[in-house]
């Protein structure tokens, strides 16, 4: 076998992919998936089976062809078999099919992900979800699934504005110091990682788009201002309770949950980035022009994938000159040059969003008549389907009305869905007496010396693994103690939304909630609690500090609290009263508390 200096392997494992010129021999191939791309040869004692042969790339449609092969070549590594030299028409045809081939090698490896397939005793409380961290982030988010509506609502005002949306590459840098200048004509769309520079830039963002489940995305928004017109669109899986409360308001990309919110909508999104959703955003806008910064999908050779400066191989041009094609490196990454000629360095990540966004960028355009655009042309995107503008063409848009579009979202925002509390609440209650149940009988193993043994192979201590997080990710010291917290987590994130729920089914039925607080506390309450609960009545006691005499019917101390317990389903609870008498709620009936801090109440 003929091999180039780039291949990393003739053993390449199933995350990986190789290349060859000109011949495969038997003996060089490994069980392999072979794309054949040109006039190559493949040895004819490989099994048929194996081979994908393609000798004019060009007369190819590569939607049709991948489409229709077998899904057993995308459970094997690859082999592409290419000739040394292809002419420029031959050159990009076998690109943008090597482009399709890597976007569904890239699907076959996320949809294995999972280490585990989770056992049955668990799957109805991950209603479908692979990765139980998830689970976490959604019952953590609660307070506003239960708050917000779907996307489709702003969907509904028709805003009809331009949108520029701003993801992490590289070229980014090149847009922002005129970024006020084009915020001025456009709606911005950021995500996590450009927010902040965006705000350094001197302009906030009117959407910030969390499509990202990592939990350490929330380091992203640390120390930020409260952003007063900037609203957040996330998925419910997403983990934003740490930083929801900084924006106008949330929108979310789907249900959380068809049989308690029905509603069917899902806005546009793909598990390739994050650009996926934001082009979707895009579509709920209506929007008629898009532009696009920092979509470079790349990163210099010998750099690294988050723009930090290269080593001294930049520049070196490894690939044949005027090549057009893709080069798998190493592991799941490839080299191959960038519209503006760059030979860069890319993974199958970014390879499969370019494809992405090119396939929902054609469908919007069919649909809405959209125009989309590439500010710059350090880009993976497919040119004719992201054109290169300057931005001149940006600044020669009208002025935006951000108060009209300021109107649109605060019209969708304050939309109640339909959800169907009564279901919800029964399936959360359930779900904590369940995990309750599974939390017992773990920790009566644990102290059995004759199950501790078997305890590694626990349906929880596998479930770990499955986790989304880099220190999930890398492994539990102690896998035995750390599965019997998440049951214990899991469980408390039940109880809490159950109480949440039980809240929002008292306002609907007209019943006052008690709050218990101090009187200084009691204004700022009571304002966070509409944002949360709209419409709920309160029957509000004030606290009487210890040796005090009550005045009013009003006031409580500690010899009232148990008679309070007693008397209402729920309390709302102050995070001062719960301090005061932590004592006592130590040894409450929790079901019946809120503490008003778990949904960030000051």
């Amino acid at each position: 076998m003929t091999t180039s200096t780039l291949e990393l392997t003739n053993k390449p494992g199933r995350r990986s992919a190789s290349f060859c010129y000109d011949a495969l021999a038997r003996g060089d191939w490994n069980g392999e998936t072979v794309l054949a791309l040109g006039r190559v040869q493949v040895d004819p004692k490989i099994p048929g089976d194996h081979v994908i042969s393609i000798s004019r790339p060009e007369a190819v449609n590569p939607v049709k062809l991948v489409d229709r092969l077998p899904e057993e070549h995308w459970d094997r590594p690859l082999c592409m078999v290419l000739p040394r030299e292809a002419g420029p028409d031959q050159g990009r045809a076998a690109r943008r099919l090597q482009m399709r081939v890597l976007w569904r090698r890239y699907h076959g490896v996320f949809n294995q992900w999972a280490v585990q397939t989770n056992p049955e005793p668990v799957r109805p409380l991950l209603r479908g979800l692979k990765d139980p961290s998830r689970s976490l982030h959604q019952l953590g988010n609660y307070p506003w699934l239960l708050r917000y509506p779907l996307a489709d609502q702003l969907a509904g005002t028709r805003p009809r504005v331009p949108v520029l949306i701003l993801v992490g590459g590289p070229s980014l840098n090149n847009i922002l110091p005129r970024l006020p200048e084009l915020a001025v004509h456009c709606a911005v769309i950021c995500i996590a990682r450009t927010l902040r520079p965006c705000l350094e830039a001197g302009v906030e963002p009117d959407f910030v788009v969390q499509y990202d489940t990592n939990p350490e995305q929330a380091q992203f928004y640390e120390g930020l201002p409260r952003l007063e017109r900037t609203t957040l669109v996330a998925l419910s899986t997403a983990h934003v309770r740490p930083y929801a409360d900084l924006f106008r308001g949330m929108l979310f990309r789907g249900s959380f949950g068809k049989k308690f919110l029905p509603n069917t909508y899902m806005m546009r999104e793909g598990v390739e980035s994050s650009l996926i959703a934001c082009l979707g955003l895009a579509e709920v806008l209506h929007a008629p022009q898009v532009f696009v910064a920092g979509t470079d999908l790349s990163w210099p050779v010998g750099g690294w994938r988050y723009g930090e400066q290269p080593s001294g191989e930049q520049g070196r041009d490894t690939l044949p000159a005027g090549d057009q094609r893709v080069f798998p490196h190493a592991g799941m990454n490839v080299r191959l040059r960038r519209r503006d000629g760059l030979t860069v360095e890319s993974n199958w990540n970014f390879v499969a969003a370019a494809v992405k966004a090119g396939d929902a960028a054609r469908e919007i355009a069919a649909e809405l008549g959209t125009a989309f655009h590439a500010l710059g042309d350090e880009t993976l995107l497919e040119e004719d389907v992201f054109p290169t503008a300057g931005r001149e063409n940006v600044s020669a848009l009208p002025a935006l009305d951000r108060p009209a579009l300021l109107e649109c979202v605060d019209q969708a925002l304050n939309v109640r869905e339909e959800i169907h509390l009564d279901e919800l609440f029964d399936y959360l209650k359930t779900g904590e007496q369940k995990l309750s149940s599974m939390g017992d009988l773990f920790m009566l193993r644990r102290m059995d010396p004759a199950e501790r043994p078997k305890l590694r192979n626990d349906l929880f201590v596998r479930m770990l693994q499955n986790f989304r997080g880099a220190c999930w990710m890398r492994g539990m010291n102690d896998p035995v103690e750390a599965a019997g917290r998440f049951i214990r987590l899991w469980q408390q994130r039940h109880a809490e939304a159950a109480k949440l729920t039980l809240a929002h089914m008292l306002v609907n039925k007209g019943l006052p909630l008690p709050l218990l607080c101090r009187a200084d506390e009691q204004p700022v309450l009571l304002r966070a609690l509409e944002r949360y609960i709209p419409g709920g009545q309160y029957n509000v006691r004030l606290v009487v500090p210890f040796g005090k005499k009550k005045t009013s019917a009003t006031e409580f101390d500690d010899l009232d609290l148990p008679a309070l317990l007693e008397g209402y389903g729920l309390v709302l609870v102050s995070p001062t009263v719960r301090e005061r008498y932590q004592y006592f709620w130590a040894l409450a009936p929790d079901e019946k508390v809120i503490c008003l801090d778990w949904f960030a109440c000051p």
